[in-house]
């Protein structure tokens, strides 16, 4: 790995939250990840969780404005 490649890691690495940084590293360590593949994987998993969580808000104001269109 390049020099230019291990500042990258391990300024995204710096970066993350506490509770972020805990699943890579046991991604890394208990389940021999690369670093750059443990990282991805949360991410990719968090990106998971945020697309879940704003889906039941868009349905609301689908909803929402279906009731409001019915209504007139």
């Amino acid at each position: 790995m390049m020099s230019q490649q291990v500042a990258a890691l391990t300024a995204e690495v710096n970066a993350l939250d506490k509770e972020t940084a805990r699943r890579v590293a046991r991604l890394v360590l208990e389940c021999r990840a690369s670093l750059e593949l443990a990282l991805l994987a949360v991410q990719d998993a968090n990106s998971g969780l945020q697309a879940r969580v704003e889906q039941p808000k868009a349905r609301k104001r689908q909803a929402h404005i279906l009731s409001w269109m019915q209504i007139r």
